[in-house]
């Protein structure tokens, strides 16, 4: 809600000059003067105090537009007070000046009653303390909400007790009569909305060729594109007359103010004013429609003639033109009013009158059959936009922009097909808003619109909308029942357009519901307090858990709420902390399932939270932090993986705890060893952590500790070695029940030793037969990848090339993104057989911006190499010499692919700069490097580098045996494409 102070400054003084009884008489006509406006635009005023007035904007019922009340009738009572100065000073000879501060926040208030309570009360008490005579500050939330119809300058900001940091302040110049708190933006192309402007525009071309009267009306929530319709419509038809009038939420004389602002408008209108002057009647009829409106006592005029006389001016006036008679926010609307819409529709005659009402489904709620029966009337309800439609707003409105995936993700699922909401988010954005982890918040207009829905609705529907909110957007009827909500005021919801029915998989049997939108869930949620949403998380979750105890992941996650509620309420009891506990405990199940079916974000969520819940040394946590470091890992997330297997080798080492501690020292060694350790000393490290772990029978350890040791191998040009190590790490993994080791060892070894000894006809059928059994798991991604490789090495590019984009996309899905960048080389490698260089390339150097990302140099230092070959390829030797050179730093000791792929590149360049000394020793070194191991690509391409230098330097007998050798190594491998390429190099030297 928002707040309003108003204290009247010099007080003090003002008592030594006046006696104490006409001081009094004095603030008591200032007290009601201020009453008087305040409460005129809905305030309530909560307390005197002293000379100072407190209102709040917001109880015992919430507006949408509270926030533009507020600064309203801050407006008007810095005028009112101007009037009331002039009788002081007469009577008196003083006058009055007030400073008033405005804020907009949360605050807490007992049911039904007016005290308000929290830090927004304090910010604008700060606010008017700030302030000079006569100035008023307001808050930027409030401006959020209101600064569409506010004259505004910005203030240095105000140094607030208790606030870490300054408050935002804006000085309030005035308030733009009538308009809106946030323009809407129509300036991007209509997206959407085909089907319901044809609709429309067939119900007024009825009117114009029948010359009758038709009753549209456009139903929807705030935001969902009402009235963008009747702007789409108004434009592309041709020379109607047009008048508009807008029902208003609150005020005096309301009931036919939609007629002021129409009669305002024929006033000005030349046209509109001759034809009724031309006419005998129209003058008359003009005059009665002023004077009934302009009654406050509506029995003076009867309500018959009053009727009568609008509905005859409207069908004057058509007899030109077609007449558009558009009436916004009927939802807003007095009985009478409707009445008098009703009127016009029914008795209209030999007039083209189009009545177009705007309204949100509350209008259903004051006239549950509006339209009904009628022949001339149509109602439509406006949905949310299709994805793809809202997609192509956030486009549109973006103006040549550009947004993040992840983040246009968000916007779009947040948003629900609501335009507003899509507009307001990207607005926000635009204004640097978020919550600091790239996510976009909730913008406070959109807030406010939501709560004021809520917050009117009947009591049983506001409760039920309540506490559906904590089971989540998805609910059922027997669980809302068991929290206490009330299950018979669902069918208001529905018809509301809150909720919805739907289909359940969890409770098949019950009555499932949803809501409509999401920020309608996190409405409702956020209307309750803090120590009830604790008490309903909690009993939810027990009731769930008793029911369907499989979701752990779900009663953990109430159960978590529960108790993070009541920490925040500083009641953390014994009670509290067993809460705590078991919901750490249900979240690390939850955890470990999802890393072991391959859903590396939901492990990296589930885990981190339930390492926060658990006791510091229990032995749960300390596992669930050797698993969070793994799945942080996978993840990319490498610095952060460190960090947490070292807290775990730290609190396993002070609990005593060897064999986790040692699980801890391997992930660390791991993820050390991506970063830029080295790789034959670590390989020594682990074999003897092995042998211990072998001593304490820890399957969990071993698993893990033969995964690393099967790694090292392979990256030392050991693949078959590693295979082995391999197969070994999968039966630990097994009788430890770690299903996802058990998958990565397998998926892993294959990938390796399709880069390894493996030939591609061989890898190839394995892969197959791993597809066949595995497809739809974790284990998919590395298989795909795999079998790309074997497809390329056998000369099919273009399923080779599917294959590949189909397993980094499964990698994309399982949110394993250090594999996902990683891929990068097998793509690289793929298009340079396949003499796609460019894609090569773009591959290439897409991989090193990945890579470089996440802070990886393993991976990283090989795809440089690559990148180095690529460039080399296309005869840019420039800059493949520098990508070289950059390899050569990157690339570990003992890390052979990039220290041989490096030295290659570099041997040719010199050799063809005609330093053919120094070109030979590189080239040698390079196949020296590849000699020792079992990785026949590499062995090859080293020997066919040697080939071109010898080549280069006219040494054409030593060329054709390292190319001979070349061709050895790729048959070997079964490399088909290079084979038969080395073969017509061959042909060309003899």
């Amino acid at each position: 809600m928002t707040i309003l102070f108003c204290d009247v400054t010099g007080s003090t003084a003002l008592g030594e000059r006046l006696d104490s009884e006409s001081l009094r008489r004095v603030m008591e006509r200032y007290f009601a003067v201020a009453r008087q406006v305040l409460e005129r635009h809905g305030g309530t005023v909560e307390k005197f105090i002293g000379d100072a007035v407190m209102a709040v904007f917001g109880i015992p019922v919430v507006h949408e537009d509270d926030a533009l009340r507020a600064a309203r009738a801050a407006d008007e009572l810095r005028e009112e007070l101007a009037g009331l100065n002039a009788e002081l000073q007469g009577e008196f000879q003083t006058e009055l000046r007030v400073r008033i501060g405005i804020n907009t926040g949360e605050v807490v208030t007992s049911e039904g009653g007016t005290l308000a309570t929290g830090d927004a009360v304090n910010v604008a008490a700060r606010l008017e303390q700030a302030a000079q005579p006569s100035e008023i500050l307001i808050g930027d939330a409030t401006r959020q909400l209101a600064e569409g119809a506010l004259e505004l300058e910005p203030v240095a900001p105000v140094d607030a007790k208790g606030k870490s940091q300054p408050v935002l302040a804006y000085r309030l110049l005035g308030v733009r009569a009538d308009a809106p708190a946030f323009e809407r933006r129509f300036d991007a192309p209509f997206v959407g909305r085909a089907g319901e402007l044809e609709q429309l525009t067939q119900a007024y071309g009825r009117a114009v060729r029948d010359r009758s009267c038709h009753l549209f009306t456009i139903l929807g929530p705030a935001g969902i594109g009402k009235s963008r319709v009747v702007y789409e419509f108004i434009a592309s038809t041709p020379d109607p007359i047009v008048l508009r009038g807008r029902c208003l939420a609150y005020g005096d004389g309301i009931t036919y103010f939609p007629l002021v602002e129409i009669l305002e408008q024929i006033a000005t209108d030349q046209e509109l004013s001759r034809v009724l002057a031309d006419d005998p009647d129209g003058r008359k009829l003009l005059n009665e429609v002023s004077a009934a409106i302009g009654v406050v006592d509506e029995a003076i005029v009867a309500r018959e003639d009053t009727f009568r006389a609008v509905r005859t001016l409207l069908e004057l006036l058509a007899q030109t033109r077609p007449l558009i008679l558009v009436l916004d926010d009927l939802h807003w609307a007095e009985p009478t009013f409707l009445d008098l819409v009703d009127h016009i529709a029914d008795w209209s005659r030999d007039a083209a009158i189009l009545l177009l009402c705007v309204a949100r489904p509350d209008l259903l709620d004051a006239r549950s059959g509006w339209g009904g029966g009628k022949h001339n009337a149509t109602t439509i309800l406006l949905e949310p936009l299709s994805e793809s439609d809202a997609e192509t707003l956030i486009d549109n409105l973006l103006v040549g922009g550009s947004l993040p995936e992840a983040l246009r993700e968000r916007i779009t699922s947040s948003a629900e097909g609501n335009p507003l909401f899509v507009e307001q988010m990207l607005a926000l954005i635009a204004q640097g808003g978020g919550n600091g982890n790239g996510e976009v918040t909730v913008p406070p207009t959109i807030q406010a619109l939501l709560a004021t829905r809520l917050e009117q609705l009947p009591s049983p529907e506001r409760v039920a909308a309540e506490r559906a909110s904590v089971i989540g957007k998805e609910f059922w009827r027997n669980a809302l029942a068991e929290i206490g909500g009330e299950t018979s005021a669902l069918p208001g919801l529905i018809r509301k357009e809150l909720i919805r029915p739907h289909r359940s998989p969890i409770f098949p049997l019950d009555d499932a519901y949803r809501f409509r939108h999401q920020l309608i869930r996190d409405a409702a949620y956020e209307g309750m307090p803090k120590e009830l949403r604790a008490e309903l998380h909690e009993r939810f979750g027990l009731w769930l858990e008793t029911n369907r105890s499989e979701y752990d992941e779900i009663v953990g996650y109430h159960l978590e709420q529960a108790f993070r509620l009541k920490e925040q309420l500083g009641r953390v009891d014994d009670a509290a902390k067993a809460l705590g506990s078991r919901a750490g405990q249900l979240l690390g199940q939850g955890g470990h399932r999802a890393y072991g079916r391959g859903d590396i974000p939901a492990a990296v969520n589930l885990l981190g939270r339930a390492t926060e819940l658990l006791p510091e040394q229990d032995t749960r946590r300390l596992d669930h932090l050797v698993q969070l470091g793994y799945a942080l890992h996978d993840s990319g997330e490498l610095a952060r993986a460190k960090a947490t297997y070292s807290e775990a080798i730290d609190t396993a080492r002070a609990a005593g705890k060897r064999a986790l501690e040692l699980r801890g020292r391997v992930g660390r060694l791991f993820a050390e060893v991506l970063t830029g350790g080295a790789f034959e000393s670590p390989l020594d490290t682990v074999k003897a952590w092995i042998a211990e772990l072998e001593q304490l029978e820890d399957d969990a350890g071993l698993a893990e500790a033969w995964y690393l040791a099967s790694v090292l191998e392979s990256w030392l040009g050991r693949s078959e070695v590693g295979g082995a190590y391999y197969r070994r790490g999968v039966e630990h993994a097994r009788r430890a029940g770690n299903r996802r080791l058990a998958s990565d060892s397998l998926g892993l070894r294959t990938m390796l030793e399709a880069w390894g000894f493996v030939a591609a006809s061989d890898g190839l059928r394995e892969c197959d037969e791993l597809l066949a059994e595995h497809a739809g798991t974790s284990l998919e991604p590395p298989l795909r990848l795999a079998r790309a490789l074997h497809l390329s090495f056998l000369g099919d590019d273009e399923t080779a090339r599917k294959e590949h984009e189909h397993g980094v996309e499964l990698y994309r899905q399982f949110g394993n993104e250090l594999l996902r960048a990683a891929a990068a080389m097998s793509k690289t490698d793929e298009a340079m057989r396949a003499g796609r260089l460019d894609d090569a390339e773009a591959a290439a150097r897409k991989g090193v911006e990945d890579l470089e990302r996440l802070g990886e140099i393993g991976f990283l230092s090989t795809t440089v190499s690559m990148l180095a070959e690529t460039l080399y390829r296309q005869g840019r030797y420039g800059e493949a010499e520098e990508a070289a050179r950059r390899t050569a730093e990157l690339a570990m000791k003992d890390d052979f692919d990039p220290q041989f792929r490096w030295r290659s590149v570099c041997a040719r360049v010199l050799a063809r700069r005609g330093e053919f000394a120094d070109a030979e020793r590189l080239a040698r070194e390079a196949v020296d490097i590849v000699e020792p191991t079992d990785w026949y690509l590499q062995r090859a391409e080293a020997a066919r580098a040697f080939g071109e230098v010898l080549e280069l330097a006219s040494r054409t007998d030593e060329a054709r045996a390292a190319y001979e050798q070349a061709i050895e190594f790729f048959e070997r491998k079964g490399v088909v494409p290079d084979a038969e390429a080395m073969r017509r190099r061959l042909a060309d030297l003899a």
